[in-house]
């Protein structure tokens, strides 16, 4: 696990002992949803289409999510090493009553829907989590024989149903797996525009893409490419990032949301379904609602592509100094799974696209992570001053964190120069910010954000009662935004002691 401070460590793990009930297990209460940071609506929600008594799941949901996050901090260290055979046992027996008589729902389901809770508690409790590596990978489409038509004798595959030459079709036709697009196919290809309306039915391709965000569906338009994702529970928090980004002039991966009942939403699962019937069920992507992100041509900040762009470029200032404007605004919203910056982890270059047609760098699948546990905020705000600090006075083990980062992923050898560009556009953001707050400009800026992603996720009360989730993501910005002032103006003070002090011989 990467280093975190010790005393989050012993607070989280004091906090889990003191919550456990009956030497076994968790209660999905008030105490529970206060360590982790969970939303009681979000438990419900998982739990609710679950035959059988809800507390019961309730509390088999919230233990598992303990397990998963008393393994990550190392909880055997209080509890002693049997706590988590003891609460396997608790979860076995709880699985059992609560499917007793019933409909039931296989045991390894229940357990896979509390990962994303475990990696949710672990960013509000501000320890980092190790990034998937991404890959691209072609979709495995369920092999069918080979028949000749009766009316041409012509071959064709089976699963069409029809001959394609007597019956041609319309629309999206499933591809055999010989002829999918290369990926160094697709990064040619231009971005469809996410404001208009998309041709979804007249998609020609489709390809599964694995990655650290969960994946997503690449689809080829008449339009262009446009990449497709299964919304998932952090939706608010992804939609946040990314509309402040653009509130501040930094540039990430656009996206928006369609919902089950419109038509488009439908559009992009009948095109699913029609043309990857087996792979739909598999990945499990029909959702109550889709995230549509701009699909970035270019490459990714890793391994050999990576090396050949940065060796090559001619707009080296440009892309270092966009870099640190990027690093800038993952620091604003504790965006930490991108570059080690203000955290201990080893960074994820793959959520750093290079060369795009649109822009020389830009950001993708950024996320805002409250830290609302008291140690873990003092010591996240620590560690932004420290930052801040060598961005505008001297590099040292923040900035020496990323050369490396950058130099393990594309054995490109950060040189002084570079590494200034970088810290001077790290520097640009976060004076920006401070000018921002001091004028009260953040504040309107926040407002704005906060009510497009109300409207983009239809929160219905957002005239009256704001999201929680989002009220405590603005006071993360807010909180941030201080710690970042402060540090300029204690730079600025030690510098102006130093200039006007008298030297001795």
């Amino acid at each position: 696990m990467a280093q975190v401070s010790s005393s989050l460590i012993q607070e989280v793990c004091s906090a889990l002992a003191a919550a456990r009930r009956e030497n076994s297990h968790w209660c999905c209460d008030d105490d529970f949803m206060k360590i982790t940071g969970l939303e009681h609506e979000t438990m419900v929600r998982i739990v609710a289409k679950w035959c059988g008594k809800e507390s019961i799941w309730l509390d088999l949901v919230a233990t598992a999510v303990a397990c998963g996050v008393g393994s990550k901090v190392n909880v055997g260290s209080v509890l002693g090493a049997q706590w988590k055979k003891d609460a396997d046992l608790w979860i076995d027996q709880a699985y059992a009553a609560a499917t007793e008589k019933q409909r039931r729902v296989a045991l390894q389901y229940v357990l896979g829907k509390t990962r994303e809770l475990v990696e949710s508690s672990l960013r509000h409790l501000g320890i980092p989590t190790k990034p998937a590596t991404e890959k691209y990978t072609k979709i495995n489409v369920r092999k069918r024989s080979v028949i000749a038509c009766e009316k041409c004798g012509e071959p064709f595959s089976e699963r069409l149903g029809q001959c394609p030459s007597c019956f041609p079709r319309e629309g999206p036709v499933a591809k055999d797996s010989s002829s999918d697009m290369p990926m160094e196919k697709w990064r040619t290809l231009p971005a469809a525009p996410l404001d208009g309306d998309l041709q979804w039915t007249k998609a020609s391709e489709v390809v599964w893409c694995h990655g650290g965000s969960g994946g997503a569906f690449l689809f080829k338009l008449p339009e262009g490419a446009v990449c497709v994702k299964k919304a998932n529970m952090n939706l608010r928090a992804e939609l946040f990032a990314q509309y402040l980004a653009d509130a501040l002039n930094v540039r990430t991966a656009r996206m928006r949301v369609t919902w089950s009942d419109g038509q488009e939403h439908n559009n992009i699962l009948n095109v699913l379904q029609e043309s990857l019937p087996y792979t739909i069920k598999s990945k499990g992507t029909f959702a109550e609602a889709y995230e549509i992100v701009e699909f970035v041509d270019g490459c990714m900040m890793m391994g050999i592509p990576a090396h050949e762009h940065l060796s090559k470029m001619t707009n080296a200032t440009v892309v270092w100094h966009g870099l640190g404007r990027l690093m800038g605004l993952d620091l604003l919203i504790n965006n930490f799974d991108r570059l080690p910056l203000a955290w201990s982890n080893a960074g994820n270059l793959g959520n750093v696209m290079l060369g795009a047609c649109s822009n020389p760098i830009i950001g993708i699948d950024q996320c805002a992570n409250c830290i609302t546990h008291d140690a873990g905020l003092r010591a996240y705000k620590a560690a932004v001053q420290k930052a801040v600090g060598e961005a505008k006075t001297a590099p040292g083990p923040a900035f020496g964190a990323v050369s490396k980062s950058i130099y393990e992923n594309t054995a490109v050898q950060i040189m002084d120069a570079e590494l200034s560009h970088i810290r001077e556009g790290c520097l640009e953001f976060v004076t920006e910010i401070a000018d921002l707050l001091q004028s009260g400009a953040l504040e309107a800026k926040l407002d704005a954000v906060s009510l497009k992603v109300a409207s983009s996720v239809r929160d219905c009360n957002q005239q009256s009662a704001p999201n929680p989730a989002i009220v405590r993501l603005c006071e993360l910005v807010k909180d941030i935004a201080h710690a970042m002032r402060e540090e300029l103006w204690r730079s600025e003070s030690l510098a102006d002691q130093q200039s006007s002090s008298p030297m001795h011989d």
